[in-house]
């Protein structure tokens, strides 16, 4: 498996745009085994529980997110913002 790198996404590794319309590939390492599409409202909240082992990756399409992660080992906490065209891993 590729070497996946956690922390921003700060923009998609490649973006074309011409006649046809717009590509843009939003990261190419990792193995995915799920892609999740959703929208949430202003204000909303998702979160507020962890995994073993899972890597997650976030994609913004419009407005702004901020993330917290915790270690739930040394209870190491760091936030983080995104905004539209950027991504989290």
């Amino acid at each position: 498996m590729d070497e996946v790198v956690f922390g921003v996404v700060d923009k998609p590794v490649y973006v074309r745009r011409d006649g046809r319309g717009l590509f843009e590939e939003l990261l190419n390492t990792g193995r995915w085994e799920s892609l999740i599409c959703g929208r949430m409202d202003a204000g909303a909240v998702m979160g507020h529980h962890y995994h073993h082992h899972t890597i997650v990756a976030f994609f913004l399409l419009e407005g702004r997110s901020r993330i917290v992660t915790v270690d739930v080992g040394t209870r190491a906490r760091h936030e983080y913002e995104i905004r539209a065209g950027q991504g989290f891993i």
